[in-house]
């Protein structure tokens, strides 16, 4: 309940600070490719219609500009309100979970516009606790980019990190710390900034584990598929709407795998003469499907879970998806 009673006061107080501004989102998604351009389907809307809402036509006051990127992603997060609570145990192997190169088109696989992560951990190069983040994609018009949002919930307030999304996802991780810095008015030698990368690329294996196609999460104790989940807009007479629904739901991720791991570890006391079972480092693996020769061909990503060593069972860790009779 602390996390819905904070993310519903957020809610309420941009909706105060912004009187209709969701009633102006939804005229802004009415009008995407008629009297606005169009985006992708991906994008909930670009944070040009935050930026209307705001500046109201006139010049942006300086010290509202980071409203823009809160109120963007609270907009996006509002007409689904998922809130994802992972697995100890698989929430501290993906956090250490090594990123590498992977192809950032993996993001467009976010299940919802935005997503609210629960993470509680401290960032250091922010110096402060994080209790969770918002993590959505934006759709910049005017230069046709696109860029992976976080909005970290920290105990000092709201933090906007923007991560432009280049063809290497370490190349994005760099980019954002360099802009992070700059806005903070922090100066480090580009070294030391690649060094905090480590900061940040925790966050986004949870984001990648979302995306990824053999992902375990359950709502209810029901399964969710992989991929988008966007909500239906529904026929009103002024044209189509988005409805929020009444509460957050929770999603729980990891769960099924979290108890699989712990059960062959503590079930196991390991080979004579041999160390105590343990679990080998998980990592990222991507696969090419699709039409052989076919420019539909696409990248997906699985997350492969950490690999039991010296134990008796050959038992692989899967999901055990256990439904409600």
């Amino acid at each position: 309940m602390e996390t819905v009673n904070r993310l519903s006061k957020y809610l309420k107080t941009y909706q105060e600070k912004y009187p209709d501004c969701w009633k102006q989102f939804d005229s802004f998604r009415c009008d995407r490719g008629v009297s606005l351009a169009n985006w992708p389907n991906w994008c909930y809307c670009p944070l040009a219609g935050a930026y209307a809402i705001i500046s109201k036509g006139r010049e942006i006051d300086p010290f509202s500009i980071p409203d823009v990127g809160v109120l963007g992603a609270l907009a996006a997060w509002r007409v689904s309100q998922g809130i994802y609570r992972f697995d100890q145990t698989v929430f501290d192997s993906l956090v250490s979970t090594e990123i590498n190169d992977l192809p950032v088109e993996i993001f467009y696989r976010l299940p919802e516009w935005c997503v609210y992560i629960e993470a509680n951990c401290y960032i250091d190069f922010l110096k402060c606790k994080i209790f969770g983040f918002f993590c959505h994609l934006e759709y910049d018009i005017n230069h046709t980019s696109t860029e992976l949002r976080l909005v970290l919930d920290t105990e000092k307030g709201l933090q906007i990190i923007p991560l432009h999304l280049k063809i290497s996802l370490l190349d994005s991780l760099t980019a954002a710390y360099e802009t992070s810095f700059k806005h903070l008015n922090i100066t480090l030698p580009l070294h030391n900034i690649a060094d905090h990368v480590s900061d940040l690329s925790p966050l986004i294996s949870l984001v990648l584990y979302l995306c990824s196609e053999n992902q375990d999460t359950t709502s209810n104790n029901f399964p969710v598929l992989p991929g988008n989940r966007f909500p239906i807009p529904k026929k009103v007479k002024s044209g189509f709407r988005l409805f929020p629904p009444d509460k957050a739901s929770f999603y729980e991720v990891g769960f099924n795998v979290g108890n699989n791991l712990r059960s062959i570890i503590s079930g196991q006391s390991g080979t004579h003469n041999g160390p105590r079972p343990h679990i080998r480092r998980a990592h990222w693996h991507t696969f090419l499907t699709g039409p052989r020769s076919s420019e539909e061909r696409y990248r997906l990503l699985k997350w492969l879970p950490p690999l039991p060593i010296n134990v008796d069972s050959s038992e692989e860790i899967i999901p055990v998806i256990k439904k409600n009779s």
